[in-house]
């Protein structure tokens, strides 16, 4: 909720300080799947195809999931490399996808794989318009990533995942915890 509230701020307050044209061009700083230019004969329509557009989230997202879980929280891979190492290649990892998404799609305005739905939200809300355009893409995207994610690390063996404390990320394990559950 927070940053759904800070993603809408942000985008009154980039739009109170940035003039129309360019608010134009860069669809005040939101995602975009759909992106409306000038053409010779009045506005034309570029548009990431949607089947392409939720691939592109899927995929960079799981590869984000993977080398964010298994770089910095597998206290064997942070220890061995250390910590700054550790972040270093998640970020140059997050760095490359979203580079990658950009010019592999190479449609204008596409500003690439987000990997945070509520940054996606603010702009949306505030400017309205073609920004909802396939908006459901930058939620549905990271949401079947965590799915398969979870999936994907429930059926590798324990013994190639030692953390101290076996699973701490475990999503059901912390709802049982939180609703007390026996199940």
């Amino acid at each position: 909720m927070a940053q759904c509230l800070g993603a809408v701020l942000g985008a009154l307050a980039l739009k109170a300080v940035v003039n129309s044209t360019i608010e134009d061009n860069f669809s005040l700083g939101g995602c975009t799947i759909t992106v409306i230019a000038p053409g010779p004969n009045g506005p034309v329509t570029l548009a990431l195809e949607t089947a392409q557009a939720l691939w592109l989230k899927i995929f960079c997202t799981f590869v984000l999931f993977f080398a964010s879980i298994w770089m910095a929280y597998d206290h064997r891979q942070a220890k061995a490399l250390g910590l700054v190492t550790a972040l270093s290649i998640v970020g140059l990892v997050l760095g490359l996808l979203v580079f990658i998404s950009t010019t592999v799609t190479s449609k204008r305005g596409y500003a690439g794989v987000g990997m945070n739905p509520a940054r996606c939200l603010g702009p949306a809300i505030v400017r309205g318009g073609h920004l909802w355009d396939g908006h459901w893409i930058f939620w549905i995207g990271p949401t079947i990533s965590g799915v398969a994610f979870y999936v994907y690390t429930e059926i590798i063996p324990p013994k190639h995942f030692q953390a101290k404390y076996g699973y701490k990320h475990d999503f059901v394990g912390v709802v049982k915890d939180l609703f007390g559950s026996n199940v």
